[in-house]
């Protein structure tokens, strides 16, 4: 009850993360406009030398990121936060444990991963129209597979929770993380379901480390973990360097804001108040706005495209929402995906989630 009230109350300051929307939709919407960040503008007033403090070289390219004796610089990996995670793995499918909100949380993100998937493929099928790209195949859609056909990569996947669903919606799904703990509690856990065992590949490796052997996917995902890593600009353009193809593949982030409700619900609330998830879980500094995502996004020549926040209800269960004050999920896309016509409606009926 604590948590909803401090929730209720962060919404009462959430109205710089309003935005009007451009689709039909009740939750998701099309940010495009909103975050977009352009040459010789500074719409959020961050400076170039606060972005180069808080984010070190925003710049960066990860086809640049081989050291000198042919190893890969891994941006991601703090030492201390793979320690953490570790520490709990035998937690991750413990239903009131503390990974419990990602599992409360768990049906939001996959309702916006599907609609993201949806635009996405609404988009390449548009692109190869316009084309006449007639290489690739196009695969029938199954309502109960809509994910079917498409390679996904989970990046900082822990325990599996997120790579499991996005398994059972028909996704071919590679699930990485660095900690060898979780890896084998996620591989453990996917081996009870012979579909999910077929469907999943777990590696313990680093995103840059995938990245340089050329593996490249349709979608690339990292979900509640940008606010862990060491340094968050090159870790997106790590993820962006791993999309199957540059002019139309998404990134998907989702995250937690860096305001004041975030950090009483978040860190006051869950890791001192309640004890449901462990003290210094999360690190205040550490959370990213979403004008912050959109500068770094833009490095990577992405614009956020979609976003939606995710909030609990009294029930406990997360559900899609307009307010990104708190936990909020948005997608990347280049910016000629983000600019094409006819988003209005692509997304049909309004969201029941």
């Amino acid at each position: 009850m604590l948590l909803k009230l401090l929730e209720r109350y962060s919404f009462t300051v959430a109205h710089s993360y309003r935005r009007t929307s451009h689709i039909n939709c009740s939750c998701i919407r099309n940010v495009s406009d909103a975050f977009k960040i352009t040459d010789g503008s500074n719409q959020y007033k961050y400076s170039d030398s606060f972005i180069e403090n808080k984010f070190l070289h925003t710049t960066a390219s990860a086809n640049d990121d081989k050291l000198a004796d042919g190893g890969v610089k891994n941006f991601s990996i703090d030492p201390r936060e793979v320690s953490k995670f570790s520490a709990i793995s035998h937690s991750w499918w413990h239903p009131t444990g503390p990974f419990a909100p990602l599992h409360a949380m768990n049906p939001a993100r996959v309702n916006f991963i599907r609609q993201t998937a949806e635009y996405f493929k609404s988009r390449r099928s548009a692109g190869q129209n316009s084309s006449g790209d007639s290489e690739r195949v196009v695969v029938e859609e199954d309502p109960g597979e809509p994910l079917r056909g498409l390679t996904v990569v989970d990046v900082g996947c822990g325990g599996g929770i997120l790579s499991e669903s996005l398994a059972r919606l028909g996704a071919t799904v590679t699930g990485i993380d660095v900690s060898e703990e979780n890896v084998s509690i996620a591989s453990v856990h996917a081996a009870q379901d012979p579909l999910t065992q077929s469907r999943i590949t777990y590696q313990c490796i680093s995103a840059e480390e995938l990245q340089a052997s050329g593996a490249r996917y349709d979608i690339v995902i990292s979900s509640e973990v940008i606010e862990h890593v060491l340094k968050p600009a090159e870790f997106l353009a790590t993820l962006s360097s791993m999309r199957s193809d540059s002019g139309s593949s998404p990134v998907i982030i989702s995250t937690i804001n860096r305001t004041i409700p975030a950090w009483a619900v978040v860190i006051a609330g869950a890791e001192y108040v309640l004890g449901t998830v462990p003290r210094g879980t999360h690190e205040w500094d550490k959370f990213l706005t979403p004008e912050e995502l959109s500068i770094m996004a833009k490095a990577c020549d992405l614009e956020m495209t979609l976003a939606a926040g995710m909030a609990m209800g009294l029930d406990g269960k997360f559900s899609l929402t307009d307010n990104l004050t708190i936990n909020y999920i948005a997608s990347f896309f280049p910016p000629k995906i983000a600019s094409m016509e006819g988003e209005k409606g692509w997304m049909g009926e309004k969201s029941n989630v």
